[in-house]
């Protein structure tokens, strides 16, 4: 009996940590599954001496259904993930954890990103933005 209480913890401590997990997740609760919301996919963004790139997680989606507009300071890529499979039929779920529905996620660009993106390419769910880096300019000022 005396490792009862080290049980007892073990339990709550796993209990406690699912429970945080769930409460954590970006998974949508089933009262939300059929409303239109709006969800933000996962990326990275990183530079290099010549470039910066920005790769998105983009796992189910056509390339068909993804836009990618460049302004000045910030690019915006924006599209939609939607399940119609199986549409017809009655369906009971157990767990919803992959996001349907709009997406958008909009990536602040620093100053010394070009407006030249260099590439584009979507690949097993992965969308992968490249854009030249400019050389810093030194400007001289003159004071009046």
């Amino acid at each position: 009996m005396p490792n009862q209480p080290v049980k007892v913890m073990r339990v709550y401590r796993r209990d406690l940590s699912g429970l945080l997990n769930d409460m954590t997740d970006q998974t949508q609760p089933f009262y939300l599954v059929e409303e239109e919301t709006l969800w933000h996919p996962n990326c990275d963004v990183y530079e290099t001496d010549q470039e910066l790139v920005i790769k998105l997680d983009l796992a189910g989606i056509s390339k068909d259904d993804i836009n990618i507009t460049f302004v000045p300071g910030a690019i915006a890529i924006r599209g939609s993930r939607m399940d119609n499979a199986g549409q017809d039929q009655k369906r009971f779920y157990h767990k919803i954890e992959i996001t349907q529905g709009w997406f958008e996620k909009i990536i602040h660009l620093p100053e010394t990103v070009s407006d030249k993106v260099k590439s584009s390419v979507y690949k097993d769910g992965m969308l992968d933005i490249r854009i030249s880096k400019e050389k810093a300019r030194t400007v001289e000022i003159t004071i009046e």
